[in-house]
């Protein structure tokens, strides 16, 4: 067998598993590259460089493969063919290689520590150029000293004579780990003039209030929009929930919150529009204190309703409401 860097493997054979009578073909090359260990062929076996055929995993606790349904029926019938993505390890049993439904190749580079710092994409001979957009095919991640994602760029023919960078992030951050800026060019690397968006943050030592928590955006334009918190003393301002979106210099609200405990919103509103997205009215446009029609008993989102802001219960009639909702989903749970 011959794989993609020209390495000569063993002959086509069968063998079986310890303990087991099943045969195992190894005659079709599956072709992952290979990691200093072993390469994996199509039917999941190993073939490593002594030409000894062994399981392609050594451990029970490996995931080799997930099958997806056959996409590509002619007429309707029982599955044909899985539609596999294929996984291969090192020996930390950390993922180096994957091979996902299209036959797109990802191949990872791990640092020392285990985190991935490269994901390079190579997509199948098989597949139609106009169906895979094969222009950019790496994404690499930098860390800074402290583990953190400092850069996140996109390349385009990682490797070769032409690679360049298509895209970038960078991110800035405080020391208590808070992102301060976030910084992206698209069309090509980050520098000092790169559109950049900043975040300044509201801290309050024990005494004086406890506090840590966004203050403003500031768009790369400098448009800031500012988080309020409520009234001095609420419950919102108190446990740092967001209560509105404003504009500080029109003064001009963009966005209002009504939460349900610390994090489920049960009302959206937009003043501008004049418009919210509504989880505790009925399709009626009834309104029960503690009653939440758009969720269900376990919390999760049973309708998703979006209404004018005059939405609300007929006088004339209980069953409908006085104008109907702008866009109203419904959602159930097998």
């Amino acid at each position: 067998m011959k794989f993609l860097d020209g390495v000569e493997g063993p002959e086509p054979q069968e063998l079986s598993l310890e303990g087991s009578d099943e045969a195992l073909d190894a005659s079709v090359p599956f072709g992952l590259p290979y990691d200093g260990r072993a390469r994996l062929d199509a039917d999941g076996l190993e073939l490593v460089l002594e030409g000894v055929q062994t399981p392609r995993h050594a451990s029970n606790d490996l995931l080799a493969e997930i099958h997806y349904p056959d996409t590509q029926r002619i007429t309707i019938g029982s599955i044909t063919k899985p539609q596999p993505v294929q996984l291969d390890y090192n020996r930390q049993g950390e993922v180096v290689a994957m091979r996902d439904p299209n036959t797109t190749l990802h191949e990872y580079s791990r640092d020392l520590l285990g985190r991935v710092t490269l994901d390079k994409a190579t997509v199948s001979t098989s597949i139609a150029a106009f169906e895979i957009d094969s222009r950019v095919n790496a994404l690499a991640t930098a860390y800074d000293a402290l583990g953190r994602v400092q850069r996140v760029r996109s390349y385009t023919d990682h490797g070769g004579g032409g690679e360049a960078v298509v895209n970038e992030v960078a991110f800035n951050r405080d020391p208590l780990w808070r992102v301060v800026s976030v910084a992206q060019q698209h069309d090509g690397a980050v520098t000092g003039g790169s559109p950049t968006v900043g975040t300044s943050y509201e801290t309050e030592p024990i005494a004086s209030g406890n506090l840590a928590r966004q203050a403003t955006l500031v768009y790369p334009g400098g448009w800031t929009l500012a988080t309020g918190y409520g009234s001095s003393g609420s419950l919102d301002d108190r446990i740092s929930r967001p209560a509105a979106l404003v504009d500080p210099a029109v003064p001009e609200t963009y966005a209002s919150y009504a939460w349900i405990g610390l994090s489920e919103p049960a009302i959206v509103g937009l003043p501008i529009p004049g418009i919210r997205l509504t989880r505790f009215q009925g399709d009626n446009g009834s309104a029960t204190p503690g009653a939440y029609s758009g969720l269900d008993r376990f919390g999760r989102v049973a309708r998703q309703m979006w209404v004018d802001d005059g939405f609300a219960e007929n006088s004339g009639s209980s069953a409908v409401p006085n104008i109907p909702p702008i866009v109203s989903i419904a959602y159930t749970y097998d």
